[in-house]
C-alpha cells in the first residue's frame, strides 16, 4: 500500500472537480483509508493509503471485447477543436494556392522593361533598336533603325546629356540623337555615321495602321503612299518612266502627326512596301548616283518631328525648316488657259503656216485662251535656240500675227544640246557642259531625240551664256516668255562633274529653276527641287488619256495633293496627246475620247492653271459647248478663289489644292480620300473619275455643306452622300461659315 500526502489550501478556497468513471464491478479491492489533519491556521494535510492493484488484470479486462464500457471525458473538447482545425487547414490550403497563382501571374505578366534610353518623348530600345515616339502618352510612330547592324549592344559616347544621346557600335557605326523642343512640337535629329564604306545605313518606319504622304511625284502616283509598292531606288528625279518622277523632295508626313526631313548630305535610297509595310531610308555610295569625290563615309541624317496632328506638324516644320513662296503669279492665275501645239510635230509637217492655222482655228472656236506654247520641233537641231529657217522663214511675222489676235507666245526650251548642234560645239569650247570626270570630256547622254551634252546649270558663266541666247531669241522673234522642260537628275551622266561640287545631284535641278527665274515674264517648269520660294508654275507629268491609275485620270488628284504638301501650289495639269491628228491618214481615234476629254476639262477647271493641247474644235458642237462653259467657269469663278487662297499660301505656306484632312486632321476617312480635294478650306470638289458613270459617292468632312449642283438644305458633314453629275457637271460643295 502507498501513502500519499498532499498539502492543501484553506477549505474555503478549494474548488474540486470529479472525474467519474463507470466500470464493471471488479473484485473488491482492499479498503483504502485516509486521514485529514488541520492546524490552527486552517492549513492541513491529507494522508491517503492506496492499496496495491493488479494492473495486468485491469488491462486484460480493458482489452477484452466484453470489457467495461468507457466514457471519454475529453470528447467534448475534441468535438470543439475539430471545426477550428478544419477551418485552419482550409485557410492554409487557400493561402497556398493564392501564393501559387500570384507567383504564376508575376512570372507570366511581368516583363522587365528592355534596356532603353529616353530623350524627350522618344525612346530607343538598344536590344531591338526600336525607336518609338510618343505624343500625349500615345505611341504615334515606330521605327526600326540600324537594320543592317549586327546584333550587339552599343556603348555610350560624347555628347551624352539630357538633349543628346550618343551610342557607338564597336568599329562599325555611331548614332547621335539630338532632341529639340519647340512650341507644340518636338524634333529629333538622328545621325548615323559609318566607320567603313561597306556599311549601308537602313532605318525603316512602319506603314501599318498609319498613312504617309510626300516624297516624290511619280507617273502612277498614289495617295496615301502605302498604296504604292516601290523597290529600293536612289531618291533622285527622273522622267515619267522613273520611280519617283521629275519632282522629289526629302520630306514625308504621316497621319499620326510625324514629319521626316532627310538631309542633303545623305546619299539617299528609298523603298516603300518592299519589306512588309515599311517606308525605308538607306544611305550608301555603293552603286550610287551620288557624287563622292572626297571619298567620305556614308551618312544617314534626318530630322523627325512630332506634334498632336499632321496639319500642325506640317505647319510647324514648314515654319522651321521650309520655304514659302515670295510672290504670287497673279497674272497667270487670272488669265485664260494656255494652249499648246500638240506634242510633237516632226519634219516638214510642222512649220509657220501650221502654227498660224492652229491659232486661227482656236480663235474661230471662241474658246478662251491667254497664250500659245510652241512645245517642240521648231529648231533644226535640238539645242540650237533658233527656228529652222527652212520651215519658219517668217517666224517673227507669224508670232506678230498670233499676238494681234490677243495671245502671248511661249517657247519651250531644255538644257540638252545635241552633239550635231552649233550650241554644243560652242559650249564645249567654253567649258559650259557637264563633264565626265574620268577623261575631262563632255558627259554625253542619250535622250529621246538623240545624243547630247548637258548645260552645266551650276556654272555661272554657262547660265549667263544660256540666258543671253534666250534674250537674243526673244529680241529676234518677239517670243513673250519661255517654258522649261526636263532638268531631271536621271539625265545626268552616270559619273559627272559640275562647276559646283554637288553633294546631292538634285541641286542641278535647283540651279536650273534659278536660271529660269531670271527670264522675263512668267515661267513654267517640269522638274523642280527645293524651289518653294520661287513662284513657278509646275507642269504635271503628261497624263495618258485613260481612266485608271496607270498614269491616267485617277492619278491627277494624288499628284496635285502631293505637290501641295511638297510646297508647290501652282499646278498646271498636262495631257499626253500626239500631233498625229494633223496627219491626213489619222482619224478621230487620234483624239482623246469625248467622255474622257470632258471629265478631264471638268477637273482641270478647278485647278490653279489650265493647259490645253487638244484641238477641241475638231469635236462635235455639243462637246465644244461644254468645253467652253467649263473654261468660262474657271475664269469667272475658280480663278478668283485661287488667287485669294494663293495670298494665304504666301503667308502660311498652305497648299491651294488641299487634302480633305486639312480641315479634319483626325478624320480617318478623310486621311485616305484620293478622289476629292479642297480649294482653300471652304470648297470641296469631287469629280467623276469612272467611265460611263453619272453618279458618285462623296465624303464630306465635319461641318455643314451646300451642294452647288443641287440646291437644297445644308448637309451635315462627317458622312457619305450620293450625288448625280451629268457629263457636263462636276460635283462641288461649299462649306457654311460657323
Amino acid at each position: 500500500m502507498m501513502r500519499v500526502r498532499e498539502n492543501f489550501e484553506p477549505l474555503a478556497n478549494v474548488h474540486s472537480s470529479l472525474l467519474v468513471t463507470e466500470s464493471v464491478q471488479p473484485a473488491p479491492p482492499a479498503a483504502a483509508s485516509s486521514q485529514v489533519v488541520v492546524d490552527a491556521e486552517g492549513n492541513g494535510t491529507i494522508t491517503v493509503e492506496v492499496p496495491n492493484v493488479d494492473h495486468s488484470e485491469v488491462q486484460r479486462k480493458m482489452d477484452s471485447d466484453d470489457g467495461p464500457a468507457k466514457i471519454d471525458i475529453a470528447r467534448p473538447i475534441k468535438l470543439l477543436k475539430t471545426p477550428r482545425e478544419l477551418k485552419l487547414k482550409i485557410c492554409i490550403i487557400l493561402l497556398f494556392f493564392l501564393i501559387i497563382a500570384a507567383t504564376t501571374c508575376i512570372l507570366v505578366l511581368y516583363v522587365e522593361e528592355p534596356l532603353h534610353y529616353k530623350r524627350g518623348s522618344a525612346a530607343l530600345y538598344t536590344g531591338s533598336r526600336e525607336f518609338v515616339v510618343h505624343v500625349s502618352g500615345a505611341n504615334i510612330t515606330r521605327g526600326l533603325i540600324g537594320r543592317n547592324l549586327p546584333d550587339m549592344l552599343p556603348f555610350s559616347c560624347d555628347p551624352f546629356d539630357t538633349k543628346n544621346l550618343c551610342l557607338e557600335y564597336m568599329d562599325i557605326a555611331r548614332l547621335l540623337i539630338h532632341w529639340e523642343e519647340y512650341t507644340e512640337m518636338d524634333c529629333y535629329t538622328l545621325s548615323w555615321e559609318a566607320f567603313s564604306h561597306d556599311l549601308v545605313h537602313r532605318d525603316c518606319y512602319t506603314l501599318e495602321n498609319i498613312h504617309w504622304y510626300g516624297g516624290g511625284v511619280a507617273a502612277n502616283q498614289q495617295w496615301p503612299l502605302e498604296k504604292m509598292n516601290q523597290s529600293r531606288e536612289p531618291f533622285i528625279s527622273g522622267d515619267e518612266t522613273s520611280s519617283f518622277g521629275p519632282i522629289v523632295e526629302r520630306y514625308w508626313l504621316s497621319s499620326h502627326g510625324v514629319g521626316i526631313r532627310v538631309s542633303n548630305e545623305s546619299p539617299l535610297f528609298i523603298s516603300v512596301n518592299e519589306e512588309s509595310q515599311q517606308l525605308c531610308f538607306e544611305s550608301t555610295y555603293i552603286d550610287s548616283p551620288f557624287p563622292n569625290p572626297e571619298k567620305k563615309q556614308p551618312k544617314l541624317e534626318y530630322t523627325l518631328c512630332a506634334a498632336p496632328n499632321m496639319r500642325l506638324v506640317h505647319e510647324k516644320m514648314l515654319d522651321k525648316f521650309g520655304k514659302k513662296v515670295k510672290t504670287v503669279p497673279t497674272e497667270v492665275l487670272e488669265q485664260g488657259p494656255m494652249w499648246s501645239t500638240p506634242n510633237c510635230f516632226t519634219g516638214d509637217s510642222f512649220n509657220g503656216a501650221t502654227i498660224v492655222k492652229f491659232v486661227n482655228d482656236l480663235h474661230k472656236s471662241h474658246l478662251a485662251a491667254s497664250s500659245l506654247e510652241i512645245e517642240c520641233g521648231y529648231a533644226r537641231t535640238d539645242g540650237d535656240l533658233e527656228f529652222d529657217e527652212d520651215r519658219f522663214s517668217n517666224i517673227s511675222d507669224s508670232i506678230a500675227t498670233i499676238q494681234e489676235l490677243g495671245y502671248q507666245v511661249a517657247l519651250r526650251v531644255n538644257p540638252f544640246m545635241n552633239i550635231d548642234s552649233k550650241a554644243f560645239h560652242e559650249a564645249l569650247l567654253k567649258g559650259f557642259l557637264v563633264e565626265d570626270p574620268r577623261a575631262e570630256v563632255p558627259g554625253l547622254i542619250q535622250w529621246k531625240r538623240g545624243v547630247a551634252g548637258l548645260l552645266d546649270t551650276t556654272n555661272h558663266n554657262a547660265t549667263s551664256w544660256f540666258l543671253q541666247r534666250l534674250q537674243g531669241l526673244q529680241d529676234t522673234t518677239g517670243i513673250n516668255f519661255f517654258t522649261f522642260n526636263n532638268g531631271e537628275v536621271s539625265y545626268l551622266p552616270v559619273e559627272f562633274k559640275t562647276a559646283e561640287v554637288l553633294t546631292n545631284p538634285c541641286t542641278y535641278t535647283q540651279r536650273y529653276v534659278e536660271l529660269a527665274n531670271q527670264t522675263q515674264g512668267p515661267f513654267f517648269m517640269r522638274s523642280v527641287f527645293q524651289s518653294q520660294d520661287i513662284p513657278v508654275i509646275v507642269f504635271t507629268i503628261p497624263k495618258a488619256p485613260i481612266w485608271g491609275y496607270e498614269n491616267g485620270l485617277k492619278t491627277l488628284i494624288p499628284t496635285a495633293l502631293t505637290l501641295g504638301i511638297l510646297g508647290y501650289p501652282f499646278i498646271m495639269p498636262d495631257l499626253a496627246v500626239t500631233g498625229q491628228h494633223y496627219n491626213s491618214a489619222c482619224t478621230e481615234s487620234c483624239l482623246p475620247d469625248k467622255e474622257f476629254l470632258i471629265r478631264w476639262l471638268g477637273m482641270m477647271a478647278f485647278f490653279p492653271a489650265m493647259r490645253i493641247n487638244v484641238p477641241i474644235w475638231e469635236y462635235d458642237p455639243g462637246t465644244q459647248r461644254i468645253a467652253h462653259s467649263l473654261i468660262l467657269f474657271h475664269q469667272k469663278t475658280i480663278s478668283h478663289l485661287v488667287v485669294s487662297v494663293a495670298m494665304e499660301t504666301k503667308n502660311t505656306g498652305a497648299p491651294i489644292i488641299r487634302p480633305l484632312w486639312w480641315i479634319a486632321p483626325s478624320d480617318e476617312i478623310a486621311q485616305s480620300i484620293d478622289s476629292e480635294f479642297l480649294i482653300g478650306n471652304d470648297m470641296l470638289v469631287a469629280p467623276v473619275l469612272d467611265q460611263g458613270e453619272t453618279r458618285r459617292q462623296v465624303y464630306l468632312p465635319e461641318g455643314k455643306w451646300k451642294d452647288q449642283l443641287h440646291p437644297g438644305p445644308s448637309i451635315e458633314g462627317g458622312a457619305w452622300v450620293e450625288v448625280e453629275a451629268m457629263l457636263e457637271q462636276v460635283p462641288y460643295f461649299t462649306k457654311e461659315k460657323e
